[in-house]
């Protein structure tokens, strides 16, 4: 899958200080906590004069505040510009309807649809539907490729080195925890090798603990991403066949109603 970023240094001269400005935003809005010029330098890989002047024109144009002298965050206009930009997007607005008249005939409680992709070493969730919770909108960052069945699923697509080195990344990052039953990247990426039916094209991950079934499968649209839809529902309600049927019926959704002239 692409990366955006492995392209910085191929970047025309011209360009550089705008995507050098990106790369330093991207660098803010990933960690927990606000960061020193010296820190941002260093992860980015570029001289601290350099970062210096980036982040004097963010905090001008809003993007970057300084919450203590000798740091700097994310300021509002970043949160500002990711919600106006994320109507503009197809996957995260026109599958709505369709797929709440969905829950609503599934008559559980506990059912979740969620529509999601990797971009750039991130899980991107387009949105989230709960049957009783309602509607969360798109979110990125901070989830777990190995919490995730859309990165799981989207894990299965690619080369087996690939996949190890996003779930040791992962790993490293957030942690594991005691409820999963593997520790390593290679036993979470089998795991999900095991859990995956090629005659349907499902993941399927079930939880006795929590009473919940869950599973995911590929939506492929042309001029977007390879994305995965993921459904959970109530092992009462839910049947291992009855989660299939509703994911192929989902997907067919969330393919037409992109795919409608609007």
């Amino acid at each position: 899958m692409k990366n955006p970023s492995d392209d910085l240094e191929k970047t025309p001269t011209g360009a550089q200080a705008l995507t050098r400005g990106l790369e330093v935003l991207r660098v803010l809005a990933e960690s927990a906590e606000p960061l020193s010029s010296q820190e941002i330098a260093r992860r980015v890989g570029l001289h601290q004069s350099w970062v210096s002047r980036i982040l004097k024109t963010l905090t001008r144009a809003g993007y970057v505040r300084k919450p203590s002298y000798h740091s700097f965050g994310i300021d509002y206009g970043v949160l500002c510009l990711g919600g106006i930009a994320a109507r503009q997007f197809k996957l995260t607005t026109r599958p709505l309807d369709s797929l709440r008249q969905l829950l609503t005939v599934l008559q559980d409680n506990d059912a979740e649809i969620s529509l999601g992709c990797i971009w750039d070493k991130q899980v991107i969730y387009f949105f989230r539907l709960h049957a009783t919770l309602g509607y969360s909108p798109a979110a990125a960052g901070f989830f777990a490729f190995h919490d995730s069945k859309v990165a799981l699923r989207l894990l299965l697509e690619q080369d087996e080195g690939a996949a190890i080195t996003a779930l040791d990344d992962s790993i490293r990052r957030y942690g594991i925890a005691n409820k999963h039953p593997f520790s390593t990247a290679e036993e979470c990426l089998r795991y999900a090798r095991n859990a995956y039916d090629p005659q349907t094209g499902c993941l399927y991950l079930d939880n006795p603990q929590t009473g919940m079934i869950g599973g995911a499968i590929l939506v492929e649209i042309p001029g977007e991403p390879l994305s995965v839809l993921a459904l959970n529902g109530s092992m009462k309600k839910f049947s291992r066949e009855f989660l299939t049927v509703t994911l192929q019926q989902a997907k067919h959704l969330v393919e037409e109603s992109v795919r409608a002239t609007p």
